[in-house]
């Protein structure tokens, strides 16, 4: 499953650096989905079923949108980390996604690491590996 927030609070810039050669198709011939995954602007990440949802990758920018410590965070889901504010979110999000495939621009509250409680829009959806 792949999960991308929007914050409606606090829009904060994120710019990554994104490579510069192309092929002759416009596109970075040499970029994995993962690649661009990790250099995508909007706070991103992704969980297996293959694992129950037991682990969480998360891409740069959602570090920094949400202000966890990579090295301590990442593989930790959500619901670990504490970000959840309605834990049982993640359960109805999880369902949704499953069983429709996605789940899109659902308003949610996620807690920042500071505490801090932030309004935003969650989407997901399901990938084959």
């Amino acid at each position: 499953m792949l999960a991308n927030t929007t914050s409606t609070q606090r829009p904060g810039p994120l710019t990554p650096s994104i490579p510069t050669s192309v092929d002759g198709s416009g596109l970075c011939s040499d970029m994995s989905l993962e690649d661009w995954f990790d250099l995508s602007p909007l706070p991103m990440c992704f969980s297996r079923s293959s694992d129950d949802f037991a682990t969480t990758r998360w891409n740069g920018a959602w570090f920094t949108a949400f202000g966890f410590d990579p090295l301590s965070s990442q593989g930790k889901p959500g619901h670990e980390l504490g970000i959840w504010v309605n834990p049982e979110q993640r359960a109805q999000m999880l369902g949704v996604t499953i069983e429709k495939r996605s789940a899109q621009n659902i308003d949610t509250e996620m807690r920042h690491a500071d505490g801090e409680v932030r309004n935003l829009s969650l989407s997901t959806r399901t990938m084959r590996d």
